[in-house]
């Protein structure tokens, strides 16, 4: 048939039964929720009798569900219970790592993955661009000061936020923002963005482009940076670095089960060249 790839002689034979049955899975879509027999038989070019045993075997594993007035079937609990056995096996850090890799090759920077650890930043990976000047943060870091941790007190609830500013924002150097009511704004205007650029306020030489990384509930996990020396962070290099960063943290955020982030992902437009 036209369109169908070939198959090498070294690759295993796939039984058809398998096939039609994922073909059958991938009918459903947000755009076409709830199918019925005869329109996934159009939609896979299947005998109608073929796709009702189809659905009729997957229904007992309650992978499709049929609607009791209208006939139709829809996805069924099943699924969500394979998907969260599946998403519960990924690493965030080894989801992360050749994400981190890329996106360090590719701005030759050193670009990082971070927890919060007891309110503070901590460092659970990260990857040396080429960049001659490598900055990497050492051991545990104050969130309010960093570009990493205000991008997890922004996505990490009223109550983490309200305790990381009792304790004090101390000024670490000339540049760090101290003031409550002004940390606060800027964790807002990180929800509204998605992102946060920072020069100079836990290190005097360090600049940071962050972004959140959240998993199949939406929760924050974890936060993507790029870290620079404070001196090449100029507001046309922010430009530059922050559609890289978010798109990076989409990309980290899609794979541990995001739908927001696959979405944004699959309506992006693609690069420039």
């Amino acid at each position: 048939m036209a369109g169908r790839m070939r198959r090498s002689s070294e690759e295993p034979a796939v039984p058809t039964g398998v096939l039609n049955t994922v073909s059958v899975l991938k009918c459903f879509t947000t755009s076409a929720p709830l199918l019925s027999v005869t329109q996934i038989a159009e939609r896979i070019d299947l005998h109608k009798s073929s796709v009702s045993r189809i659905l009729a075997a997957l229904a007992v594993e309650r992978f499709v569900e049929k609607e009791s007035m209208s006939g139709r079937y829809r996805l069924g609990p099943g699924l969500i219970a394979l998907t969260a056995q599946m998403l519960s096996s990924f690493n965030v850090i080894d989801v992360a790592r050749p994400i981190l890799r890329q996106l360090a090759d590719t701005t030759g920077d050193t670009a990082n993955l971070t927890i919060l650890n007891n309110d503070e930043v901590q460092i659970l990976d990260h990857a040396i661009g080429a960049s001659p000047i490598r900055v990497i943060s050492p051991g545990t870091v104050p969130a309010y000061c960093n570009s990493t941790g205000r991008a997890l007190l922004a996505f990490g609830g009223a109550a983490l936020v309200d305790r990381v500013l009792a304790r004090g924002t101390p000024a670490l150097t000339p540049a760090t923002v101290t003031s409550p009511r002004r940390l606060r704004a800027i964790l807002e205007e990180i929800r509204a963005t998605g992102c946060n650029v920072i020069v100079g306020e836990y290190m005097a030489e360090l600049g940071g482009v962050s972004s959140p990384v959240f998993d199949s509930s939406e929760l924050c996990i974890a936060a993507l940076s790029i870290s620079v020396p404070a001196f090449t962070l100029t507001a046309e290099r922010a430009s530059e670095l922050v559609p890289l960063v978010k798109q990076s943290a989409h990309a980290i955020s899609a794979s541990m089960g995001s739908r927001t982030a696959l979405r944004v992902l699959q309506t992006a437009p693609p690069p420039s060249d």
